[in-house]
Parts: structure tokens; C-alpha cells; sequence
């Protein structure tokens, strides 16, 4: 049997995963003025796992679906495996081997009395049936069915019956592989040869409509059988008229999930069971001391007898592996005095001395007395002080014992104890520990801060208190709510915030909560990922042969540089100018054509290389070549009677007019085009006139070239 198969790993993981969710097939949604819609149901995503194990020339296999719902499912239309050869004789077979399939039910699924012959003799059995089959499933604390759930139970209970319903149902499965067959979870393929490899599929045969079943895998050789391996680790102690045995799970957990536990009185010739049913994960008990291990007690023992003791796990295919080493204990009779702590009181010199009670009458039966410290009372206690003769009820306390718990152990000469109450010992404390000194910082790319700093001195220290701020000088916010036992913490920055710095201290806090000064901040420079603000365009001028840019620089302080793109109507970008003045906010390009489109691009780079976004193009079109010598007069008449202005002009004679523009404005409106005329016009009459209105009026020509002339203007008062 392989390592991970095993099922109750797999049950472990359910334990955790399960939802109460109820899901309904259809749903049928209406608003008020519509007609009702239904609506189709999404299907179950179903997870299933399956292991398997050899036994002579049969396959056992075992599977289970990973949640309640999956489960219901599986119980009303069963599951497929799939049986396929590829492998004879050392050979893969080079065509498709025929598929073998079976279909899986839970046998007899609409009736219990196909179980009933079971129930009597077989504990899982009934658990089975009653999660497949009782009107209700609700468990008291001693693991019982009870006898119902109220009417007006909570969907949350329901729920967690469901739950329960399918984790017992599980538990009851795996410790009995004739349980899991019945259930439809269990399948014996006999059909096997020692000469060939098998591949099993398993999944749902639930409609696909209504189940996304996963599927399961297994490749099955028989080179591959394992023996199973002993239980691990038993040890045994004596308790009072008790014996404690424990074994090592974390090693065997991937293959027993109960075992059988004998017991010797005879020098290891004839063992007997002590569990007349397989002791299970759930009966278990559990020490905090070894949380990786299992704890039983053996309360059948007679005082100042010798015993023997095994321990044989049992998978979850019903195969029981080989014995532990046997390991022998002596039972030793209960030591009938508790010790009692009086208090403390003051030496002469001021030394504390520890004083305790315990019976005279039992002091003949212990070979002394043990003082025990730890800082918390439900901590792990260690010796302060040991080998106190059996005569004695006190005891000087050394100096250096800072304050905490104490208690005292009354050790019996077989070697059983006997403690007294936890007692809270303090001494007088005002005395803040130092300043924590060391302290260090790094930080990674993705903003994960490590602290360290070096540990405190002091006996009586209890821990420390982390701080941060985001700007030096600044009320520090302290990030551990209660005490940090260790001198390293981690941090997680948030690397979008606009800060570069951060800022760390640390004090020190000993057993009366008495807390050192800050220490001295620890500068951390955050990973730049944030790139800098992009520069805006705030004005151009235009003028021939020239286009002047001015921009708003951005205020990050790591901003390295700033660069000016270009590009043509038809072309590429190309920088054409960079900088890193902050105060450089302006640049005149006189690499430009007349009369064209241009396009214009601020980027900004900062220390670490990172490029702006791009936020602003600026598109607009040079100023044309302007031949000042085109027009030779621009000149005008008034005749305020007929309200006319009479405007005429002269063209030299060598040039080509394509068309004329006249431009009017007042002296409350800016210059604009007002009309067009043909080339070969040389004057114009205006009638759209005001009385006692200031006129400006202006010719250009538009040359045949494309060019333009300069404009000629002339003002009028009217």
C-alpha cells in the first residue's frame, strides 16, 4: 500500500471543505408585469479521490466524493469505474484493450431492509443506515443519533445535519471496507493477473445537466505491493493506578485510521484486546505536549504489577499491519497527597521564600519535592529547584526569578507526582527593560519587509511592541496588538501609496508590562513600481519656421528626467529634447516645416527607470511661409450716407492668387475671417455696418502655391 493512499487524509480535508449550501434543480424568478422565466440551474462541481490496495490477487478499491451534495448525488445514480489493461507481460499493449465497466449503486437504495441483517452486528453498518435513511441525523456530544430535529429547526441546523449525514457516513466507510462496498464506495476486482497493469477511471453517473464530476485516477501493478508498517513509537508510563500508552500517527496516518491495542500481564506470552471495537481517530485522545501522537489509558491495572503492551493499526480496506514493539511499564500505586502553596514570604535579607502544605502522614511515600516556574499559567513548566528533601514546606526562590507562575510537585519514590495549583509570584518592578538595540531592516520587490534586532538581556523580559510611521518625525502606530515574543518581524508594504519612506521602531516590555523608550527608527525605501505623474502640456506659440511648448513638470522627488517627442503626420515618435532641471519648463523646436501637422508627447522618467503613462498629445499645424511683399496697397473708402465702406487693394503683379481672405474685428471683438473672394477680386463694398463703431479690417492672400501672404490691416472709425 502506497504512502498517500490513504482515504482519511482525504476525509480530514472534506472535514474542512464541506458547505451547507443547498442547491434546488430550477429556479423560477418573476417581476411584478412579467411573465414567470426559469431559469436553468448551474451544474454541481463534484471532487472525487480513490485509493486502492492489493491483497493476493485482488484490487480493492475505495473512493469518496469530497462534499455532502456530491454524496446525495452519488447515492441516486451511482458511479462508473472503469477498468482498462495496458500493460502485459513487461508489455504495453499497442491497441485500445477493451474497456470493462461497472456501475456502482448504493445496493437497494430505496430500502433499509437490505441493511437490517447488518445492524446488530456491525456499529458502522447502522451508522450508515442512519445517515442514509433516519428522518434526521443530529449527533449529541457523545457521537449518538438523537432522536429528532424540532419543526422549527434553522436552515443553518439543517445544514449542518447534512453534514454530519455525509461526515459519519464517511467515518463509518472507512473503518469498515464492507460498509463502503454496500454504500456504492467499494468495488473487489477479482478479475486480475500477476502478468498485467491495470487503469481504473471513477467518476459520477450523475446526468452531466446536473454534476460536473472530477474523475479518478489509479494505475494498479502488482510490483508495486508494500507491507504495512508497524505503529510507530509506543511508549508507556506509569499513572496514578493508570497506564498512559503512546504511539507516533504522523508516520501511519497515510495508512490506519484505527488499530487494536493488547495488553500482557504474563511477560509477553499471551496478549488480549483492550478495545473490543477498533479505537478510531475519533475516540483518540490527545496530548498537547506531542500533538502528532495518540494517547490511550489503561485504567485495568493492579498496583506494583508489571505489563506488556502492542499496538496494530487497521487500514481502511479492513487489512491489519504488524505489531509495535512491545513495551512493559510497571503500575504504581496513586499518591494520595496533593501539595498546597502557602504563599511567599521574606527572608531576613529580603529573599523570597516559597512555603507549602502537604499531609505528614504521606511524606513516609515520596522521595521529595520539585519547583517547578513557567511565565504563563497554562504554559509549559520547568524546574527551578529539585531534590527538596520530603521533610521540608519551603524553600528560598533564586534571586534571578522573574515574576510568573510557580508550582510544586510532590514526587512519589516510584516516581509518580502529584502538583499543586499554578500560584502567581511577582516581584516589585518599575524598572522598564533597555532599548532594543540592533535593529535592521530589508525589503524585497514586492514590498515584504523583514526586521531583526538583537535580543534583549534582561531575565524577566516578556516580549516586544513593533512601530511604524510613514513620515519621520511623525506619532509612531504600533502594528502588534498584544507582544512579539521574537526579534524578527515581517511587514507588508502597500508599494501603491505615494510614499517612498518608511519608518520602523521597536521597544522592549518585560513581565509587569514595564516598556523601554523607542528605538531608534530604521529607514526603509520602498521598491518603485509606481511610475511618475506625466508632465502636461500648458501653452504653445506658434510662429514661422517655430513651435514653442510650455509644460508643468511633475513634483516627484525622484524624478529624473523629462522628454519632449515629435512625431509628423506620417512618421514615427522621436525625441527630440530631455532634461532633469525641474525648473527647464520650455522648448522652442525649429526643426519643423511650414504648414504641416505635428504631434507632440511629454514622458517623465524617474530614479528607478520608470516611464510616465501617456496622458496628453498635443496635434496642431506650423504656421505657413508668409511672402510680406504679395500685397503692394490696402486702402479704403467712406460714404456714411449710403453707410458703405469702399475697401480695394493691389497685388504685385508676379504673383498667383489662389483666393483672398478679408478679416474684420472691433474693438470689442478679436480680428476673425470674415469672407473669401476669388483671386482675381480687388475690392469690396460693406453695408453690414454700426454707426459710431470702431472697425479693424484685414486682406490676406492665399497664394496658388499653397502659401499664404502677410496680413495687411487697416482701422476704420465709423
Amino acid at each position: 500500500m502506497r504512502n498517500s493512499d490513504s482515504i482519511i487524509f482525504l476525509l480530514m480535508l472534506v472535514c474542512v471543505q464541506v458547505s451547507a449550501q443547498q442547491r434546488s434543480p430550477k429556479t423560477t424568478v418573476k417581476k411584478p408585469g412579467t411573465t414567470s422565466k426559469t431559469v436553468k440551474p448551474t451544474p454541481v462541481k463534484m471532487g472525487i479521490q480513490a485509493v486502492h490496495y492489493i491483497q493476493n490477487k485482488r484490487i480493492k478499491i475505495r473512493w469518496a466524493p469530497t462534499d455532502e451534495q456530491s454524496w446525495r448525488l452519488g447515492n441516486k445514480y451511482g458511479y462508473i469505474l472503469e477498468k482498462r489493461t495496458i500493460v502485459r507481460d513487461e508489455n504495453f499493449l499497442s491497441g485500445a484493450e477493451q474497456i470493462k465497466t461497472f456501475r456502482t449503486y448504493l445496493l437497494i437504495k430505496d430500502s433499509l431492509r437490505y441493511w437490517e441483517p447488518m445492524l446488530n452486528i456491525n456499529d458502522n453498518a447502522a451508522v450508515m443506515a442512519q445517515a442514509l435513511y433516519g428522518e434526521t441525523f443530529e449527533l449529541d456530544l457523545n457521537n449518538k443519533a438523537s432522536e429528532g430535529l424540532s419543526k422549527g429547526t434553522s436552515l443553518l441546523s439543517k445544514a449542518q445535519e447534512n453534514k454530519q449525514r455525509y461526515l459519519f457516513a464517511m467515518f463509518a466507510a472507512d473503518n469498515d471496507f464492507s460498509v463502503a462496498e454496500r454504500a456504492g464506495l467499494g468495488f473487489v476486482d477479482t478479475a486480475t493477473k500477476f502478468n498485467e497493469r491495470y487503469f481504473y477511471r471513477i467518476y459520477s453517473a450523475a446526468p452531466k445537466s446536473i454534476l460536473k464530476s472530477d474523475t479518478a485516477f489509479l494505475f494498479v501493478s502488482f510490483k508495486d505491493i508494500m507491507q504495512l508498517p508497524p505503529a510507530a513509537d509506543l511508549t508507556t508510563e506509569p499513572s496514578n493506578k493508570s497506564i498512559v500508552l503512546t504511539w507516533d500517527i504522523e508516520r501511519t496516518k497515510s495508512y490506519y485510521n484505527s488499530f487494536i491495542i493488547q495488553r500482557s500481564s504474563d511477560s509477553g506470552r499471551n496478549f488480549r484486546n483492550l478495545n473490543l471495537k477498533p479505537y478510531t481517530s475519533m475516540a483518540m485522545g490527545a496530548d498537547p505536549t506531542k500533538p502528532n501522537s495518540i494517547v490511550y489509558v489503561d485504567t485495568l491495572v493492579e498496583t506494583g504489577k508489571t505489563y506488556q503492551y502492542r499496538v496494530s493499526g487497521i487500514s481502511i480496506f479492513g487489512e491489519r499491519g504488524p505489531w509495535s514493539k512491545i513495551s512493559e511499564v510497571k503500575s504504581v500505586p496513586l499518591l494520595e497527597g496533593v501539595p498546597g502553596i502557602q504563599g511567599i514570604a521574606l527572608g531576613n535579607t529580603g529573599e523570597p521564600i516559597l512555603k507549602w502544605y502537604f499531609e505528614y502522614s504521606v511524606r513516609s511515600k515520596i522521595s521529595g519535592f520539585e519547583v517547578n516556574y513557567s511565565p504563563v499559567a497554562n504554559g509549559v513548566y520547568g524546574k527551578i529547584l529539585e531534590n527538596i528533601p520530603a521533610h521540608k514546606s519551603e524553600v528560598f526562590l533564586p534571586d534571578t526569578l522573574s515574576s510568573g507562575y510557580l508550582i510544586v510537585k510532590a514526587v512519589s519514590k516510584e516516581g509518580i507526582s502529584r502538583t499543586s495549583f499554578p500560584y502567581l509570584y511577582q516581584m516589585e518592578d518599575s524598572i522598564p527593560p533597555g532599548v532594543p538595540a540592533g535593529l535592521s531592516a530589508s525589503v524585497d520587490t514586492l514590498g515584504h519587509v523583514e526586521l531583526k534586532w538583537l535580543p534583549n538581556p534582561e531575565k524577566d523580559l516578556l516580549g516586544y511592541k513593533v512601530f511604524r510611521t510613514m513620515i519621520k518625525g511623525s506619532e509612531h502606530a504600533v502594528l502588534v496588538d498584544t507582544v512579539w515574543y521574537n526579534t524578527v518581524y515581517r511587514d507588508t508594504l502597500d508599494l501603491k501609496l505615494m510614499n517612498r519612506k518608511v519608518y520602523y521602531a521597536v521597544t522592549a516590555l518585560d513581565f509587569r508590562f514595564n516598556q523601554s523608550k523607542l528605538s531608534n527608527d530604521v529607514e526603509v525605501i520602498k521598491p518603485d513600481i509606481i511610475p511618475p505623474t506625466p508632465p502636461v502640456f500648458e501653452d504653445y506659440k506658434l510662429t514661422t519656421g517655430a513651435v514653442e511648448l510650455f509644460w508643468v513638470t511633475p513634483a516627484e522627488e525622484d524624478l529624473r528626467e523629462v522628454k519632449l517627442l515629435r512625431k509628423p503626420a506620417v512618421g514615427e515618435w522621436t525625441e527630440i529634447f530631455h532634461t532633469s532641471a525641474k525648473s527647464v519648463k520650455s522648448y522652442k523646436d525649429k526643426k519643423v516645416e511650414a504648414d504641416k501637422k505635428y504631434s507632440y508627447k511629454l514622458i517623465a522618467v524617474d530614479s528607478a527607470g520608470l516611464n510616465s503613462p501617456e496622458a496628453q498629445i498635443l496635434t496642431l499645424q506650423t504656421l505657413p511661409v508668409i511672402d510680406r511683399k504679395a500685397i503692394s496697397s490696402f486702402d479704403f473708402d467712406i460714404d456714411r450716407d449710403k453707410r458703405l465702406v469702399y475697401l480695394r487693394w493691389q497685388v504685385a503683379d508676379k504673383y498667383s492668387v489662389k483666393s483672398i481672405e478679408i478679416f474684420r474685428g472691433t474693438s470689442e471683438e478679436p480680428l476673425s475671417l470674415y469672407k473669401v473672394l476669388d483671386g482675381k477680386t480687388r475690392d469690396m463694398l460693406d453695408n453690414d455696418l454700426l454707426v459710431n463703431t470702431k472697425y479693424k479690417y484685414g486682406v490676406r492672400l492665399v497664394l496658388s502655391n499653397g502659401t499664404y501672404s502677410e496680413l495687411v490691416t487697416k482701422e476704420i472709425n465709423y
